[in-house]
């Protein structure tokens, strides 16, 4: 006899993972990365006559960000935006240093 899953909650979200099955995204390349605020709450800043104004929070991201090649030396950043809800960046992984 086998045993059920447990099902997850009916309000959890839900959506197809769009990684490819089997890629190791260790490798060298460049790769496109977003992420989103919990809830997709504008905790970022707001745009204000067409223009991202970072909030406190905000500028918290972009310093941080800023730091991930000192942090990570294999890593290159590559363009990036910050929006109130979510943030979109490219980042290259060129190997790790001798």
């Amino acid at each position: 006899m086998s045993e059920e899953k447990p099902r997850p909650p009916e309000n959890t979200h839900h959506r197809r993972s769009v990684r490819l099955t089997g890629f190791d995204y260790s490798q060298i390349g460049e790769y496109s990365i977003t992420i989103c605020t919990q809830a997709r709450l504008p905790i970022f800043g707001e745009i204000r006559e067409g223009v991202m104004q970072l909030s406190e929070i905000g500028m918290i991201v972009k310093e941080e960000w800023e730091k991930t090649p000192v942090l990570r030396p294999s890593l290159e950043l590559g363009d990036y935006a910050i929006m109130p809800n979510h943030f979109h960046a490219i980042v290259h992984i060129f190997g790790m240093p001798n």
